[in-house]
């Protein structure tokens, strides 16, 4: 993939963003991070501020990254869901996305892959039927009928595509 941009810039971009949008300064966030309800106390203004410039080293990549621990903080600090702060809202849906280096989807397959409701483009029915037994019996009915419904419309379509594009009906 040409121009990946690390889950880390896009965080900082989304934070800055949305803080911005709201009228927050860094000291503003980082004091809400601090209340009881988010639990961060860590998260400075001086970490928002390393977090959101990313500070560069001499061949321009970040110096560190954001942490697990960061992004869940700032999410639930900014009241956003996680997803949005990882995939930007302004993406249409069928907007190419790159959720790794090497491996790209639509910016709406991927919201719907880190929310949990969706699955990697390529997933056979063996790779569906590993991720199924990784996850709560209450999110499979959902995930594994999203996945047939997307197997049959690609079935469909290849089966189309065979007829000269012509259907039966």
């Amino acid at each position: 993939m040409t121009n990946w941009q690390t889950f880390s810039d896009l965080v900082a971009e989304r934070v800055r963003k949305v803080r911005k949008s709201r009228g927050m300064t860094a000291q503003d966030l980082a004091e809400k991070c601090a209340t009881p309800e988010v639990g961060a106390p860590e998260i400075t203004a001086q970490t928002l501020s390393n977090i959101e410039t990313g500070r560069r080293d001499k061949d321009g990549r970040r110096r560190r990254a954001v942490t697990v621990d960061e992004f869940m903080s700032l999410a639930a600090a900014l009241q956003i869901q996680p997803v949005d702060l990882l995939v930007p809202p302004e993406l249409d849906d069928d907007a190419p996305f790159s959720i790794a280096p090497g491996a790209a989807m639509t910016a709406g397959a991927a919201r719907d892959w880190i929310s949990g409701v969706g699955f990697l483009p390529s997933a056979g029915p063996a790779e569906m039927a590993r991720a199924l037994q990784e996850m709560p019996k209450s999110r499979q009915s959902l995930v594994a009928t999203r996945w047939l419904q997307r197997t049959n419309r690609s079935l469909a379509q290849e089966q189309g595509d065979q007829d000269g594009g012509e259907s039966d009906g």
